[in-house]
Order: C-alpha cells, then sequence, then structure tokens
C-alpha cells in the first residue's frame, strides 16, 4: 500500500501511520475494503448511546438515594431533627429530574446513528487523522568543505619522465 498523501510506500499492509508523513492509514485500509464507505466503528457512541448513558446516570442516583436513607434516618433519630433525610430526597430528586430531563428532551438521532460514516475528504481529515510531521532535520553533508590542491602544486605530466630521459643521453 501507497500513502495517499506523500505516495510513500509502505512495509505492510497493517501500518496504522505513514513513516514519512503520519497520515493516518488505518482508515485508508477500511475504506478500500468496503468500497469506499466506512462502517461506524462500535467504540464511536452513537446520540442514542449517550441518551441511554445519562438516563441510566439519573437512575443510579435515584438508586443511591435509596441507600442514603437507612443512613439520614439513623443520624436523624440521635439529633431528633429530620434535616438529615433532606440529603437522599434531594439525591433523589435530582435522579428523577436528570432521568426524565434525557427521556424526553435528550438528543436522539436514530437516523444519524443507523447510517454509514461518511468521512470528509483526505484533505481536510488529514490534519484530523495524522501524526505530526515528521520533526527531524536532514544531516548537512559530514565531509568538510575541500581543498583545491590542483592549484598548490602542478601534477607532473605523464611524458615527464620520457623527457626527462631522453634529454640526459
Amino acid at each position: 500500500m501507497y500513502c495517499p498523501r506523500c505516495n510513500q510506500p509502505q512495509v505492510s499492509d497493517e501500518v496504522r501511520f505513514c513513516s514519512r508523513c503520519g497520515f493516518r492509514l488505518d482508515v485508508v485500509a477500511e475504506l478500500l475494503k468496503h468500497d469506499g464507505v466506512l462502517v461506524p466503528r462500535s467504540g464511536q457512541p452513537s446520540q442514542s448511546a449517550k441518551r441511554k448513558r445519562r438516563i441510566r446516570q439519573g437512575a443510579k442516583m435515584m438508586f443511591i438515594s435509596v441507600f442514603l436513607l437507612p443512613l439520614a434516618i439513623a443520624l436523624s433519630i440521635p439529633t431528633d431533627s429530620p434535616g438529615p433525610l433532606f440529603i437522599p430526597f434531594t439525591v433523589f430528586l435530582i435522579g428523577l429530574f436528570w432521568l426524565l430531563y434525557f427521556r424526553f428532551f435528550g438528543e436522539d438521532n436514530e437516523r444519524e446513528a443507523d447510517e454509514l460514516y461518511r468521512p470528509p475528504q483526505f484533505s481536510n481529515a488529514s490534519r484530523d487523522y495524522a501524526l505530526p510531521p515528521q520533526q527531524t532535520v536532514p544531516a548537512a553533508d559530514f565531509t568538510s568543505a575541500r581543498h583545491r590542491t590542483a592549484e598548490i602544486i602542478q601534477p607532473p605530466s605523464v611524458t615527464e619522465n620520457t623527457t626527462k630521459l631522453l634529454d640526459q643521453d
């Protein structure tokens, strides 16, 4: 597989991010697997799941108030006042109102949860799904600047030695 952003060949099809630019490749593999359509992941809660979770939170608060009631009764007997009963009563009412609010007014978009997730264009989504760009700086040449030795001493000619031998004869 090649990265769609920088065209870097990848070592394996199971790589999650591009080694050069950090683009998220598992989404690309999923797109190729499902012919260009992303199926919603189970890790992403839908609107109805969020609504149900909020309703359960209200029910839990009501349930906790049932456990606080004996404690409040035990505290109100020695003090001979109904003041401690205010705490479980308040927690129960808060849980009830919380449950009713999200039951009737909580956002519920069932149609959106059933539809397939279609990501935005790669150019816009690349910033959302990508690792930060590569931070390394390319190293400069490891060799120092070369000196021009040819200008300092002229190299001897190939025929110079032969010419000296002929001159001696």
